[in-house]
């Protein structure tokens, strides 16, 4: 996962202000956050959805996070200026 944020690092942006932000949450209280807020915004979507649009959306294969090594966020940052800024936090 680091490598592929080095090299999203590296990514051209407009004027070189690379506004991403990567936050890597490794600790597992925050990740069970993420996963009930992730759960509860899921049930919400999907009874917005009715009839054959919501059959779609329940069959989607949206999860993973349980399983998944760590999880990882990605924000733009609208208010930087300064280019080659640190660009990745790690929550441990």
């Amino acid at each position: 996962m680091e490598q592929l944020i080095e090299i999203a690092c590296l990514s051209p942006s407009v004027g070189l202000s690379q506004p991403w932000r990567f936050v890597v949450v490794e600790d597992l209280a925050r990740r069970r956050a993420v996963i009930v807020d992730f759960k509860s915004c899921n049930a919400d979507a999907l009874h917005s959805y009715s009839g054959e649009r919501a059959a779609r959306y329940a069959a989607l294969k949206l999860a993973g996070l349980e399983e998944a090594p760590g999880h990882l966020a990605v924000f733009a940052d609208a208010d930087i200026v300064c280019p080659n800024a640190a660009c990745l936090l790690r929550i441990r």
